[in-house]
């Protein structure tokens, strides 16, 4: 975790850098007058102003990612969606309060900061690569929790298991890999131990120590799959897990709630004000798209499973459900042209803004779900019902990370990412929540 934490400094410090030097270049290139930008302090308001949206931008849109140091197809074009966004952010911000810097000092500096960043990531992804080579791990523990914690590690290019051999994959004996600890030369080479669910005898015990204290990291597989996946292994904990784990505070904690709540309010009524034409405008599209009403009112279940009415304007045909509940998909044939649309940029969810003034809902926390599913998802899903402590949201940490909820197998996934944001609620995450939704409504896709 220290690499990932060292390349994310390194990319914060090289922005910083690069914002600076495109500035400087820019007024250089418009004015050419060096000095008159260092020393001019009116300079720095706008300085900052554009250093934040730029970094704001590059969080949007990916670029702080785990994943992205490297320029592939996909990431050149959400890093060429961020200078789309810092151009509009940049023309609305500059033309409503006119600074000192004017259209062609902005448009130097876009060229600049372009070329900075693209060069600055190559030439991390070169040199990170040598300084901060692959972390080795040592896992200890089941073949089930093995496979788990492999899909997620096998995502990342900074580590590797030094236990087992490229031939020998996923098929070895546990007792085997518990052996491991005691191979000097695995010892040797590994960086990270991980403990998972096996036996541990006082040899075993003491070596660990001895190790921990060499300086060697040891995590428990819980810990690491939920510091390396964002979400919990729902499938592989157990009650004395969730007795004895850190987090999950923020459930009863009230000041929290109350300032969640100020926050739900003040924000709600900002995005009604804002969306007001949209409002206006939907439901006009949605009546000549198709026949039925204009919205659609559903029994869901909130905190405590209390029901509640959401709305939300209609996306699928009228009478979707004569044949009764099922499961909505992300092609659903039931869906209207304009709905596919609406569900596409999110505008379908504006009218669950009341819901939020109204306090049936949050702005951000699990989705709310049906009774008829919940009865089933409960009997088949371990600790499903604990996503009923906190108010349902409108976005959330799942919405987010993983698509529509078509399944079990989907609700339980959902279920990892909830919990997740369960156990470490903070003011901070659901800032990164929102964040990230910019980029899903921008792009048209992500989670439902």
């Amino acid at each position: 975790m220290k690499s990932k934490k060292i390349r994310l400094i390194l990319l914060l410090i090289s922005d910083a850098f690069g914002i600076f030097a495109s500035l400087f270049i820019a007024f250089l290139l418009r004015i050419g007058e060096p000095i008159k930008f260092l020393l001019n302090f009116n300079l720095f308001i706008p300085s900052i102003c554009i250093g934040l949206i730029v970094i704001t931008s590059y969080y949007i849109f990916g670029l702080y990612d785990k994943t992205f140091i490297s320029f592939d197809l996909k990431n050149l074009i959400l890093y060429s969606l961020s200078l789309v966004f810092i151009s509009f952010a940049g023309i609305i911000i500059f033309y409503l309060r006119p600074f000192v810097l004017g259209r062609g000092i902005f448009v130097y500096f876009l060229i600049c900061l372009s070329i900075f960043t693209i060069t600055f990531r190559l030439l991390l992804f070169k040199f990170t690569h040598q300084i901060l080579p692959c972390q080795n791990i040592l896992y200890l523990g089941s073949q089930k929790e093995r496979k788990e914690l492999y899909k997620i590690i096998s995502r990342y290019k900074e580590y590797e298991f030094v236990n087992v051999s490229e031939n020998e994959g996923l098929h070895i004996n546990p007792d085997a890999l518990n052996k491991s600890l005691f191979d000097p030369f695995i010892l040797e080479k590994a960086d990270i131990i991980i403990i998972g669910n096996c036996h541990i005898d006082g040899q075993l015990a003491k070596k660990l120590i001895e190790k921990r204290l060499n300086g060697i990291k040891l995590y428990s597989f819980s810990s690491f799959y939920e510091m390396l996946a964002q979400k919990l292994p729902v499938n592989l904990v157990d009650d004395k897990w969730f007795l004895t784990c850190p987090g999950f505070e923020k459930v009863g904690d009230g000041f929290y709630s109350k300032m969640k709540r100020i926050i739900d309010v003040a924000a709600s009524i900002t995005l009604l004000i804002i969306s007001a034409p949209l409002i206006f405008i939907i439901p006009i599209i949605i009546k000549i798209d198709s026949r039925g009403p204009i919205f659609y009112v559903q029994e869901r279940c909130g905190l405590g499973e209390n029901r509640f009415k959401l709305i939300k304007f209609r996306t699928m045909v009228n009478n979707a459900e004569e044949n009764g509940p099922q499961w909505a998909s992300e092609n659903d044939p039931r869906v209207t042209r304009v709905g596919k649309i609406l569900r596409k940029l999110r505008l379908d969810e504006l009218p669950q803004l009341i819901n939020v003034l109204k306090g049936d809902m949050s702005l951000i926390g699990p989705r709310p779900e049906r009774d008829y599913f919940i009865k089933e998802l409960k009997a088949k899903i371990p600790y499903y019902s604990l996503r009923f402590y906190v108010k349902p949201g409108i976005t959330g940490w799942a919405q987010i990370n993983y698509r529509y909820g078509a399944s079990i197998e989907d609700a339980i996934e959902k279920l990892a990412y909830d919990l997740y944001y369960i156990k470490n609620m903070s003011l901070l995450l659901d800032i990164s929540i929102i964040l990230k939704t910019i980029r899903v409504v921008l792009l048209g896709h992500g989670a439902r």
